[in-house]
C-alpha cells in the first residue's frame, strides 16, 4: 500500500528589497532585488541528503516616456536568477531582456504595444533532480508580441464612499 510522507524539511532565510524610482520626468524604474539561503534536508529510504544553496535574483522594469503627453513609451525590462536550489531540485541560472514600445491614443483608451521578448534566448529553465540526477529542460520563448487594448467605461464616475456602520451609530449617540 502506498503511503504519504514528506520528502524533507526546508528552511529559508531571505531578504527582498523593492524599489520604485523616477530619475527624471521621462524615466521610471521599478523592480526588486532578492537574496537568500535555502537549506533542505531529506531522508528518503533512510538515506539522508542535505542541500544548502545561496541564491539571488534581480527584476527590473524601465519606462521611458518619449513625448510630453506620455503617450509614446519605450520599455526595457528583464530579470536574472542565479543558480538556485529548491527542495531537491537544482535550477541553472536564467535571465531575460525584453524591449517594448507602446502608443496610447483616443485619450489613452486605445493602447497598441509591440514587444520583443527574451531577445538573447536565455529564459529557458534547466532543472536537475538531486536525488536521482534526472534533468529537465524547457524553453517557452515568445520572441515578438503585438497587443492592442481598449478601456471601456465612463471615467467620470466617482467611487462611492463606504461608511462604517459602527462609526455612524457611535457618532449619532453623541
Amino acid at each position: 500500500a502506498a503511503s504519504r510522507k514528506n520528502l524533507g524539511n526546508k528552511q529559508v532565510l531571505a531578504l527582498e528589497v523593492d524599489y520604485s524610482l523616477q530619475p527624471t520626468k521621462w524615466w521610471e524604474l521599478t523592480g526588486n532585488v532578492n537574496g537568500g539561503v535555502m537549506q533542505f534536508i531529506s531522508e528518503v529510504n533512510e538515506a539522508k541528503s542535505e542541500f544548502t544553496k545561496f541564491n539571488w535574483w534581480v527584476e527590473f522594469n524601465n519606462n521611458f516616456y518619449l513625448n510630453k503627453k506620455k503617450t509614446l513609451t519605450a520599455e526595457v525590462s528583464g530579470y536574472y536568477y542565479s543558480p538556485r536550489q529548491r527542495d531537491v531540485v537544482y535550477w541553472d541560472e536564467m535571465s531575460t531582456l525584453m524591449l517594448g514600445l507602446r502608443y496610447a491614443m483616443l485619450n489613452k483608451n486605445l493602447v497598441v504595444s509591440l514587444y520583443a521578448e527574451d531577445i538573447f534566448a536565455k529564459s529557458y529553465w534547466l532543472q536537475t533532480h538531486k536525488l536521482n540526477n534526472t534533468v529537465e529542460y524547457s524553453y517557452d520563448g515568445h520572441p515578438v508580441r503585438i497587443a492592442v487594448s481598449y478601456k471601456f467605461g465612463n471615467k467620470n464616475i466617482k467611487a462611492r464612499q463606504v461608511k462604517n456602520v459602527e462609526e455612524i451609530q457611535r457618532a449619532n449617540q453623541q
